[in-house]
């Protein structure tokens, strides 16, 4: 209760990303667009919403949540939302099947008008109410079907079924979904999604090694690579420069560390940055990344760079 007596004594939204992407992105709508723009951009929204369950792939909007190519439900399994939510309809004075629809319906209505309807990261309310959906229908819907059959046929169908939904998307998730959820990262963030590969990476090298990711363009942030080093490791700091201008000769010369083992991430066609590493350090031969690539050429290579021991103040090696 603190908390919230302090955001209300200094004026604060109570839930500011509810605010952000609700409230305050329809009055900017409302400033920007007329009316007509308004009811379209909702039915839109709506359309959107209802869509992610059974048809459209999760949306890519400056960041993949979930990703893959498939929506909510997998594409095999929609007749199973479908049946279930229609039971659930037909059947609404049964016990809890008006609350299960209600749930869906007016999740998706939600959704619909909150921006960004169309990302997963949307949906986990309404998770376990799908999951239900599909019980329903292979309980009560598939059995319907099945009247005419007998019950010990019936129950094997059922179980049939029931094995073919759990192993499914098991195998689909770990044969299908990771790998290309992926490539779909490393293509929406272009050298950033490299960085994710050079840090599982990182996570196998020496203690205290000083990990530095330099790809060409654009940089990474580091706040993605340095929160997945530090889950797996507490000792190692992935160090992503703003521009890679920024490491010049005097940089590798005075502030890259040679009491400690340090390894470089580099674009494999950045040639210039090799050959500048090579002009100030001993460097082993480029390491290719253990891990398959989801295309050619968008993994760092890794130059590693050994402690240098500790001769005297002011010692450096040069290769020249």
């Amino acid at each position: 209760m603190p908390y919230y007596y302090a955001l209300r004594a200094t004026g604060h939204s109570f839930f500011p990303r509810v605010d952000d992407a609700g409230i305050n992105y329809w009055q900017t709508n409302a400033t920007e667009h007329g009316t007509l723009d308004l009811v379209i951009n909702a039915l839109n929204g709506l359309k959107t919403s209802f869509l992610h369950f059974v048809h459209q792939p999760d949306m890519r909007a400056g960041w993949l949540y979930y990703g893959g190519e498939h929506p909510l439900v997998l594409t095999w399994f929609v007749p199973l939302l479908l049946l279930g939510v229609g039971y659930a309809v037909w059947r609404w004075r049964s016990r809890g099947m008006l609350l299960l629809a209600l749930w869906i319906m007016g999740t998706g209505v939600s959704i619909g008008f909150i921006k960004g309807p169309g990302t997963s990261i949307r949906f986990p309310v309404v998770h376990a109410a799908v999951a239900l959906a599909m019980a329903v229908a292979v309980l009560y819907g598939v059995s319907l079907l099945l009247d005419r059959y007998s019950h010990r046929s019936r129950s094997v169908i059922l179980g049939a079924l029931i094995t073919i939904v759990v192993v499914g998307q098991g195998a689909y998730f770990i044969g299908d979904h990771i790998p290309t959820y992926n490539r779909q990262l490393r293509e929406l963030f272009g050298g950033c999604g490299g960085g994710t590969d050079a840090t599982l990476r990182a996570a196998e090298l020496p203690a205290h090694t000083r990990v530095y990711t330099i790809s060409l363009g654009s940089q990474c942030n580091g706040f993605i690579e340095n929160n997945l080093i530090w889950f797996m490791r507490d000792d190692i700091k992935v160090y992503i420069p703003w521009q890679r201008d920024d490491i010049t000769d005097e940089f590798l010369e005075t502030q890259v560390p040679r009491h400690v083992d340090v390894a470089f991430f580099l674009w494999p066609q950045d040639t210039e940055m090799r050959d500048r590493l090579y002009r100030h350090f001993r460097v082993d031969e480029p390491q290719t990344s253990p891990y398959p690539e989801p295309e050619p050429g968008i993994t760092f290579l890794m130059y590693f760079i050994h402690a240098e021991p500790q001769t005297g103040p002011g010692y450096r090696f040069t290769r020249e």
